[in-house]
């Protein structure tokens, strides 16, 4: 929301991260994902973002 009001010529995203393998066991369960592929993960998300320049406005999930 903050990007959006503020900056409205600013590209801007939201991306969900799981709990890290020790944060889940120790939660009793839940998604998981290695740190390493994380950062694998988000590295490629930023080049991806950086190499096109037109955005899809997509949004998802659900409001409780």
């Amino acid at each position: 929301h903050l990007a959006t009001t503020r900056w409205p010529t600013k590209r801007s995203g939201f991306m969900h991260l799981p709990w890290l393998p020790q944060q889940a066991a120790a939660a009793r369960g839940g998604a998981s994902m290695a740190l390493d592929t994380m950062c694998e993960g988000t590295l490629i998300a930023f080049e991806t973002a950086l190499a096109h320049s037109a955005d899809l406005e997509e949004s998802g999930g659900t409001l409780c």
